[in-house]
C-alpha cells in the first residue's frame, strides 16, 4: 500500500491503469499533516528513502 498526495498530471502520466484513487477537497483538514511532512528530510536509501524527523514534536 502507498499513499501519496497527486496532481491532476500526475494521475495523466500514471495513464488510465491507476483507478484506485480518493479525491480529497481543498481545506485544512490535513493542513498540520502536510506542515509535518514538510519538516521531514528525505534521504535516499537502497531503492527507496528514509524519512528523519527533527526532534519530536507531540500534542
Amino acid at each position: 500500500m502507498a499513499i501519496g498526495f497527486l496532481t491532476r498530471h500526475d494521475l495523466h502520466v500514471l495513464g488510465a491503469g491507476f483507478d484506485r484513487l480518493f479525491p480529497v477537497t481543498r481545506d485544512d483538514m490535513f493542513a498540520d499533516l502536510l506542515d509535518r511532512l514538510d519538516e521531514l528530510e528525505a534521504t535516499p536509501y537502497r531503492d527507496g528513502v528514509l524519512l528523519r524527523g527533527h526532534g519530536a514534536k507531540r500534542d
